[in-house]
């Protein structure tokens, strides 16, 4: 028995990647979904995603490179990049075409059309409580460099009521400071407020410049249900 989660809120944000997770419906257009007939058994979306065969294998030797990449750019450079095309262009073997996944063709698009194609670097971003991402952390310190979204499948069933039933399978991968790379379920994400307005922010357990006080992804939908599916 699967558990899915019953979404009937007009607005659920706090997003993998600072994009909203679902936008539902507007009332009066609910037997729709951009054009398409929402049928009384529901709308299963994102068919070309299910289909695609993917492998996380791929995306941990692109983020592996990738880690190569920067520590080689801070060896020489004393820091991190601050644009990829700064990366790009120290001539260290990783290019434009490098920081597209290569399953990105079968990347779960059910967000109105939202396709995750490319690696998120979010070496090129401060920590999120808005201090400076170090090139070396300090000791017992780690910061989050990179996340693939392609190999998560929230596989989402849009109903003639405007509810939404999610079911999230598969993990990101999340490339730390230190060269480890997790696997890591949407549903174990931790949000915390955006120190510079009023939003919630989606980052990893452990990770530096993370606050005290965060909400896990169900608390970030407080309107869900748990049902069987």
């Amino acid at each position: 028995m699967k558990a899915a989660m019953l979404y009937s809120t007009s607005l659920i944000v706090g997003a993998v990647l600072g994009v909203t997770i679902y936008k539902s419906i507007e009332p009066g257009k609910a037997a729709l979904h951009h054009g398409v007939a929402v049928p009384e058994t529901g709308l299963e979306l994102d068919e070309q995603g299910k289909t695609g065969a993917v492998n996380p294998a791929n995306g941990r030797e692109q983020l592996s490179k990738l880690y190569k990449t920067l520590v080689r750019f801070r060896s020489i450079k004393g820091g991190l990049p601050k644009t990829l095309d700064e990366m790009y262009g120290a001539n260290l073997g990783f290019t434009k075409s490098d920081i597209k996944s290569v399953d990105a063709e079968h990347a779960d698009a059910a967000d109105t059309g939202f396709v995750a194609q490319s690696i998120d670097g979010r070496f090129l971003r401060p920590r999120l409580d808005g201090s400076a991402k170090p090139a070396s952390p300090k000791r017992g310190e780690r910061d989050v460099w990179a996340v693939s979204p392609i190999y998560v499948r929230r596989n989402v069933v849009k109903h003639i009521d405007r509810s939404v039933a999610l079911n999230p399978q598969g993990a990101m991968l999340v490339l730390w400071s230190d060269g480890k790379i997790d696997e890591t379920p949407i549903t174990s994400m931790v949000f915390m407020k955006d120190p510079k307005s009023t939003r919630w922010i989606g980052g990893f357990s452990g990770e530096a410049g993370m606050s005290k006080e965060t909400r896990t992804w169900l608390q970030m939908h407080d309107q869900v249900s748990l049902t069987s599916r």
